[in-house]
């Protein structure tokens, strides 16, 4: 598992790409034996504000995080993010399911 610093990094750099693209969704696969709920969940929060709430007097309301299915969650509801750590393809198809079904 690579360190927390970097690891902010990434979460940065990913939702800076979001930003830059404006996909519908987006899925953030993370091969890890942490438990996402515990660790990785929180650096998306703390994006999410950080970047959403950059340059404003008062924070607006906290991110809006919803668990899919075991260790995959939805943020905001666009941006999957799960652990690939049992199955990439099950992951993948979770994400995917749960993005299409709910059209």
């Amino acid at each position: 598992m690579r360190g927390l610093p970097a690891l902010r990094e990434e979460v940065a750099a990913f939702l800076a790409l979001l930003d830059a693209l404006m996909p519908n969704f987006a899925i953030f696969p993370v091969d890890t034996e942490l438990r996402m709920q515990d660790k990785l969940e929180g650096l998306f929060e703390e994006a999410l504000v950080r970047r959403r709430d950059a340059g404003r007097r008062r924070p607006r309301r906290p991110p809006v995080v919803t668990r899919v299915l075991d260790e995959t969650f939805l943020l905001e509801g666009s941006v999957f993010l799960t652990n690939t750590r049992s199955s990439l393809v099950q992951a993948l198809g979770t994400c995917l399911r749960a993005h299409f079904g709910r059209r």
